[in-house]
């Protein structure tokens, strides 16, 4: 149920806000700084516009270190796949027997005639 004076007292708020913020606005509007104002906040303006470019600044320059940092990643992938793919990987060779006993329960010599298999 909408109660009536509720709904007045809103109205009444609203006006007031509404009037202080006029005269606020006005009486803003109407002050003029000294000299001496104006200077300190010249001056306080050239700080905070400085210390934002400084921070903007190092922000984009950690961007670009990262983006550095990826294409030197895929750049040493890149040359290791293809050096795997040329001189093969011994290491992986000498591993894959034991992992593929351990995952197939399976015996050393079976796993060498499945090896000889794959490999050839």
């Amino acid at each position: 149920m909408f109660c009536f004076g509720c709904f007045a007292l809103v109205k009444r708020l609203a006006e007031k806000f509404n009037d202080v913020r006029r005269s606020l606005l006005t009486y803003l509007l109407s002050v003029n700084p000294t000299d001496e104002e104006q200077r300190r906040l010249y001056e306080a303006a050239k700080i905070i516009q400085s210390f934002y470019r400084r921070y903007k600044d190092k922000k984009e320059q950690q961007a670009r270190q990262q983006l550095k940092e990826i294409e030197a990643a895929i750049l040493i992938q890149s040359y290791y796949r293809r050096y795997k793919q040329v001189n093969g990987c011994p290491m992986m060779y000498n591993v894959f027997p034991v992992l593929y006993c351990v995952l197939f329960s399976l015996a050393p010599d079976k796993v060498t005639c499945v090896l000889s298999f794959i490999v050839h």
